[in-house]
């Protein structure tokens, strides 16, 4: 019985964990969207060149515009996110479920343990995921605006959560 638990337990920290990176990164994506200096920090004329010639294909203005590209790229972000957050979230609840079976003293143990695991600042792989996230953005922006100023800042303005980042894009020369 004594196995079990020390499985359920290494589960429960390891899902535990995971889960709690997921929020903590959809926080600091939230937090970094709408912190103009805080992007200037990794999103430059530079940065952007660099990632655009790394990624050309990325780029090209797919069927239903730059719109759908922005759209696919946040869609697929919020689903691999909410994916991530049911699997994670499911195998903690199991492991729980598992651990109340064996024992309320043990299911204490591994609640506590789950909890312990969101003491846990953002690894720098989720900071990066979101810096990356929000790169690819700001180079679909600043190749739309290349393209078609007039088209990009009239969407734009209806895109409330993008400001910050179109108007460090809109300085970029």
């Amino acid at each position: 019985m004594m196995v079990f638990e020390v499985i359920l337990a290494a589960i429960s920290y390891y899902a535990g964990k995971m889960t709690w990176q997921l929020f903590k990164r959809g926080r600091f994506l939230k937090t970094i969207a709408s912190d103009q200096a805080g992007m200037t920090a990794f999103i430059s004329a530079e940065t952007i060149g660099a990632f655009l010639q790394k990624n050309p294909v990325h780029m090209k203005k797919g069927p239903a515009g730059y719109v759908g590209n922005i759209s696919l790229l946040i869609d697929i972000d919020l689903r691999t996110q909410r994916r991530l957050k049911l699997l994670f979230g499911t195998v903690t609840v199991l492991a729980l479920i598992g651990s109340a079976y064996l024992s309320t003293v043990f299911l204490l143990i591994n609640a506590i343990l789950f909890f312990l695991t969101g003491i846990y600042p953002l690894t720098e792989s989720g900071r990066r995921n979101a810096h990356d996230l929000m790169l690819t953005l700001g180079a679909i922006l600043y190749t739309w605006r290349k393209e078609d100023e007039k088209e990009c800042d009239e969407w734009i303005s209806q895109a409330s959560s993008l400001l910050d980042l179109y108007a460090l894009i809109k300085n970029m020369k």
